[in-house]
């Protein structure tokens, strides 16, 4: 898989993750009378999406530095037109 598409299936990864953390929170913080074990359940899940959230953001900020840094850097130390690189 290309650079190029593991940022993006990163940044589509994260978006959806981070949009699931969000909700879960809210909906934590909307069940204020609902039972404990529920409320329980939330926060696991919380802190399940919470590190999924983490991981994609790691792949991701993985991605970018290899496409915005790594990758010219080797082209440059090659001698190589560093335009052949371009970040969609």
């Amino acid at each position: 898989m290309e650079w190029n598409d593991k940022l993006i299936n990163a940044q589509k990864n994260y978006d959806t993750t981070h949009a699931a953390w969000k909700a879960k929170e809210k909906e934590l913080a909307d069940s204020v009378f609902k039972a404990d074990y529920i409320k329980r359940n939330l926060k696991l899940e919380i802190k399940d999406l919470e590190e999924k959230t983490k991981e994609w953001e790691s792949k991701r900020n993985e991605a970018k530095n290899m496409l915005e840094k790594v990758i010219p850097k080797e082209a440059e130390d090659y001698k190589a037109n560093p335009e052949w690189i371009q970040v969609r």
